[in-house]
């Protein structure tokens, strides 16, 4: 794999592009998604550099035999560790953190190669699924809010915990899970 600068448009656009191929296929509903919520701009970053870098991610898993099946990563763990490791900013993680559950979830279901991106990131980043941290303004800012008052909601949660549990993370202990209900696995009806 080619190695791109740290915190540099095309290591963000990478993993936006990991998590879009990490069911193994571009959805045209996450590349409407993208559009819609303006994550690309959001995120410092434009067209051109989004399809220059899923060109050459392509290029790259094609040149390294990885071949993905449906639903899944074609890519070893260590390989998407150290894509997500050119990621450095604490603020820019949290910020794509949320990009990534945006575009796994753009089609309504989470396959297995998208929770293991995701479980990863979390992982790797030290992030959890609601976690007060201060975000520094940067000109990739998602949201001006921090991370504990943008939280996305049950579906975003269900997902969050199916990730943990796909890296062979514990759900957190009761007594977090009841100070915090972010943290609270998804009720079940």
């Amino acid at each position: 794999m080619r190695s791109y600068p740290v915190d540099s448009n095309e290591s963000v656009a990478r993993v936006i592009v990991l998590a879009m191929l990490a069911d193994g296929g571009i959805d045209p509903v996450e590349l409407r998604l993208l559009e819609r919520a303006e994550i690309i701009a959001r995120m410092g970053l434009d067209h051109d550099c989004l399809t220059n870098v899923t060109q050459e991610f392509c290029e790259d898993l094609a040149a390294y035999g990885v071949y993905a099946r449906p639903g899944q990563v074609g890519l070893d763990p260590a390989t998407i560790d150290l894509l997500l490791g050119e990621i450095h900013s604490p603020a820019l993680q949290a910020n794509l953190l949320r990009a990534i559950f945006a575009v796994v979830h753009a089609n309504g279901h989470l396959t297995g190669g998208e929770a293991v991106v995701i479980g990863q990131a979390m992982s790797r980043w030290g992030l959890e699924l609601c976690e007060e941290r201060p975000q520094p303004q940067e000109r990739r800012e998602f949201s001006p809010r921090p991370v504990a008052e943008n939280c996305l909601g049950e579906p975003v949660r269900a997902a969050a915990m199916a990730a943990r549990a796909a890296i062979g993370i514990k759900d957190p202990p009761s007594e977090l899970a009841g100070a915090n209900p972010a943290l609270s696995p998804p009720r079940r009806h």
